[in-house]
């Protein structure tokens, strides 16, 4: 589906149609913005970025991207971004400030740590389908983070993870998948799972 995104300034604006789509369907989305064709048919090595949040939703994405057809193998970075746990804050009110330090680094460290691993694994899965790929670990705010990497990059596609399915009905759109597709510089790919089967 297209998008209203004609500038950095209104490339949030996504249209009613496209926007419900994203959220309400029961399937993988791909939002087009700019020419597509130059990341997929073009002669010179596309740059994609494939984000993931250390989920087995991974797999959904890597399995999308091994369905896409590329005239020239495309040059992919897998990211992954080590944010604050939300729970943190609430946590340090009833501690001292030293005990709830000591406890974010050591958390922020572990998920670190179980990052490096798990771009690893998925930088493996990226070179089985004969791509060429590199892998960035990084903090912040992951939507926030993954949007800046595309636009440093120069990304021509970035992949994400939905939610899943409950019976029939499509669970609603994350809030960095829904944050990433409104402001992305470029096209992105919301991957949902089940895709598998038309592999």
């Amino acid at each position: 589906m297209g998008t209203r995104g004609l500038s950095k300034v209104k490339r949030f604006l996504l249209g009613s149609t496209s926007g419900w789509v994203l959220r309400e369907a029961p399937c993988s989305v791909l939002l087009v913005r700019g020419k597509l064709s130059q990341a997929t048919m073009g002669k010179t090595a596309a740059k994609i970025l494939l984000a993931s949040d250390g989920s087995s939703d991974a797999l959904n994405t890597v399995q999308m991207l091994g369905l896409l057809t590329f005239k020239t193998p495309p040059k992919v970075t897998v990211t992954h971004v080590v944010g604050k746990p939300a729970y943190l804050e609430g946590w340090y009110w009833g501690k001292g400030k030293a005990e709830f330090e000591h406890l974010a680094e050591q958390i922020l460290e572990k998920a670190q740590k179980d990052g490096a691993r798990h771009l690893e694994d998925l930088g493996q899965m990226v070179k089985e389908l004969n791509m060429k790929v590199d892998s960035l670990l990084t903090k912040g705010d992951p939507a926030d983070e993954i949007i800046k990497t595309a636009e440093r990059l120069k990304a021509k596609l970035i992949i994400i993870g939905a939610k899943g399915l409950t019976g029939s009905k499509a669970i609603p759109l994350g809030g960095i998948a829904r944050k990433i597709s409104r402001y992305a510089p470029c096209s992105v790919l919301v991957a949902r799972p089940g895709i598998s089967q038309f592999g």
